[in-house]
């Protein structure tokens, strides 16, 4: 991708000729991360995505809506756009805007932020569906009858106030979740919001590629051992330090234990780390190792022991 390094040529499809990063990707043959890191290597302010709502690239409006204490999600129902996309357009805006969503726990059920309030924290099963884990709180994207928190995992924010989960987990969740337009990187960068520093974030999904993979037509979003890399930015140097995380620098989790069966599942137990600034720090491509045989066999069944 020489073309990327070329400042100048980049300079002049971006801001001259108004390619967007995707175009742009297509011409090299590439998706739009590596252009967004390009650009902000070379300082090349990016552009606000386009949104047919013109309120969108209003920034006096949507400063003045935030201002007044509005929640994206009340802006966005009051224009008629998604949370999501409220939320890109207010990150557009200036410097990093907080997301004021602690009040948020208004709009759960009465139990659920009863115990936000008493334990500091619950427990929550992600596309709980028919068989919620005993003692999490379940949210999906329909009432299966023991769902308390009925969303669309891929719109976010979810209406959870920041850090207030302790444990989250998911099974056989993540591989339906749309991997393109970054709807994944935007659901594991909503649950790190909502998981407490230090908390755990448990998954397992099928090995993509495998049979268990395949046989599902909703199945979209294929995970291996490496996938995980681009989630953690590694600074103990313990897998491939930045070489994956790089790319796309979503926030940051620490891969704590990883076991996996290329003809059957991949089970993770990732821990929430807080964000650093070192972590965005351009560096030089590591050179890839090999993971560890303790990381790949260490079990995590115990999250998931009803499951099977």
């Amino acid at each position: 991708m020489e073309k990327l390094q070329d400042r100048n040529w980049l300079k002049q499809k971006y801001i001259d000729e108004q390619l967007s990063m995707s175009q742009i990707g297509q011409l090299l043959g590439v998706s739009r991360y590596p252009v967004y890191r390009a650009l902000k290597r070379f300082e090349i302010e990016a552009r606000p995505h386009t949104s047919k709502y013109a309120e969108l690239n209003d920034k006096d409006w949507l400063l003045e809506q935030h201002s007044q204490g509005k929640s994206i999600r009340q802006i966005a129902e009051e224009i008629g756009a998604t949370a999501g996309a409220v939320q890109s357009a207010l990150a557009h805006t200036g410097p990093r805007i907080s997301q004021p969503i602690a009040h948020q726990t208004e709009e759960l059920p009465e139990h659920i932020s009863k115990i936000i309030k008493e334990y500091s924290g619950i427990k929550l099963d992600i596309g709980c569906g028919k068989n919620k884990q005993p003692g999490f709180v379940g949210i999906d994207y329909r009432d299966w009858g023991e769902v308390d928190i009925v969303q669309d995992l891929e719109q976010t924010p979810w209406p959870l106030p920041d850090d207030c989960v302790m444990t989250a987990v998911a099974s056989h969740v993540l591989e339906h979740i749309n991997p393109h337009g970054g709807i994944f990187l935007n659901v594991m960068d909503e649950i790190w919001r909502i998981v407490k520093p230090g908390g755990q974030f448990a998954f397992v999904v099928p090995y993509a590629g495998s049979q268990g993979y395949w046989q599902d037509p909703t199945h979209c979003n294929g995970i291996t051992e490496a996938t995980m890399l681009y989630f953690d930015p590694d600074p103990e140097g313990k897998y491939a330090g930045q070489t994956y995380y790089q790319f796309y620098e979503p926030k940051p989790w620490k891969i704590e234990k990883l076991a996996f069966n290329t003809n059957g599942n991949l089970e993770c137990v990732l821990k929430k780390r807080l964000d650093d600034k070192s972590y965005h720090e351009d560096k030089p491509n590591d050179v890839v190792q090999e993971m560890s045989s303790d990381a790949k066999t260490e079990p995590v069944k115990k999250y998931f022991s009803d499951k099977y």
